[in-house]
């Protein structure tokens, strides 16, 4: 499923402050403050960019670049998960474009913001030439988070942070008569333990969701190391890393999680960790609708499939608004379909048509809602049916 936090709170602060910012870098093109060259004039060969903060505790490094001909961006999270964008020529321009010599020599003063997004942004120039720029510049992350919500990524998973327990296990394969496909990078909730989804159809396969809550909260993992059947259990081994010696570990509102598939349906299923702890099950309404083949649309120009007339919608967990996101629903003439009760998820479809455009425009207007963190398509990617 995914999930891009949304930073209302800390947004609208800065960019209260980009007034601000523009006076001092005038100020600082003019002579007061720090001293910097025009390098407005200059071709942009790559940018580079490491990005902190946030009330996710985010570190993403970001490269912006042109290689054989086409237009990349790379994001690489804090759990080393890589994904690649090949952009168009008008979105790269997007990136390149923004006056980055306002910037120079600016700093915003952000220390009394909580959760604020602090930016280290390397820009290098066709003549070899670079700058560095250290402050949160909207239009670029703006940008940036519209890419990653209507391309679809080239994803190269990393090995998992801690192997020293078992190695990785094979993400598909057969444990005696079942069959099985893991995906270790679901998104968990906050309640550490595992869960079914609802499904009621007596030939599909069980789907096992697992969560480290809040434990490894902050992007440390969760991974699936090893499958038993003894005796009609299915024991499955999940191996938690760790934080770091001395680094923080941040309360987010993402949760390492995995999830496995298995076919047939076992009768008794049992999760523990690399210490033999067991996980708790959680009971709790979760349920989606499938998307068939012929529901599917792709979207030439950002190179996008996704399920028509549906959106995902992510609330607060600690809210419960299931009476306000159905009284959206029947408002814009849709309904919701799809409901995971514990992280506040919602997948909503559209009793008519819509466009992509009106799909992103509705989207818009819901992402303006208090109690609403993200909105966004349901973007169909080639492991799973549905990305919900």
């Amino acid at each position: 499923m995914k999930r891009i936090i949304s930073i209302v709170a800390v947004m609208a602060v800065l960019l209260a402050g980009c007034e601000q910012l523009a006076e001092e870098s005038e100020n600082t093109r003019h002579g007061a403050g720090v001293q910097t060259s025009d390098f407005s004039y200059k071709n942009i060969s790559e940018i580079t960019i490491y990005e902190t903060g946030g009330e996710d505790g985010r570190k993403n490094n970001w490269s912006i670049s042109q290689i054989d001909g086409r237009n990349i961006v790379v994001k690489t999270d804090r759990t080393r998960k890589k994904s690649t964008y090949n952009i168009s020529d008008e979105d790269f321009q997007a990136l390149t474009h923004i006056n980055f010599s306002d910037y120079i020599g600016v700093k915003a003063n952000t220390e009394r913001i909580a959760d604020a997004i602090y930016y280290n942004i390397e820009i290098i120039y066709d003549d070899g030439t670079k700058n560095i720029i250290e402050v949160y510049i909207p239009d670029l992350w703006h940008k940036l988070y519209e890419i990653i919500r209507i391309y679809e990524p080239e994803v190269e998973m990393p090995e998992p942070l801690d192997t020293d327990t078992e190695p990785p296990f094979p993400k598909t394969g057969t444990i005696g008569e079942y069959e099985y496909m893991i995906d270790n990078y679901k998104q968990g909730i906050k309640e550490k333990g595992y869960y079914f989804e609802k499904e009621n159809l007596p030939d599909s396969p069980l789907y096992v969701y697992i969560s480290g809550g809040e434990y490894g909260s902050g992007g440390y993992g969760l991974y699936i190391t090893n499958i038993k059947v003894e005796n009609g259990n299915f024991t499955i081994t999940v191996n938690e890393t760790s934080p770091e010696q001395d680094e923080e570990v941040t309360e987010a509102f993402t949760y390492p999680g995995s999830m496995i598939e298995i076919s047939p349906k076992p009768e008794n299923v049992e999760v523990k960790n690399q210490y033999g702890v067991k996980f708790n099950y959680i009971d709790m309404p979760l349920y989606y609708k499938e998307v068939s083949e012929e529901d599917i649309l792709y979207d030439e120009e950002h190179n996008v499939k996704y399920a028509k007339n549906q959106l995902l919608i992510s609330v607060f967990s600690e809210t419960n608004e299931w009476l306000e996101i159905e009284r959206i629903a029947n408002e814009i003439d849709a309904e919701i379909v799809g409901y995971i009760e514990i992280s506040g998820d919602y997948q909503i479809e559209f009793r008519n048509d819509k466009s992509l455009e009106e799909l992103e425009t509705i989207a818009n207007n819901l992402n303006s809602y208090p109690f609403v963190i993200n909105v966004t398509l349901n973007i169909i990617s080639e492991a799973t049916t549905a990305d919900y």
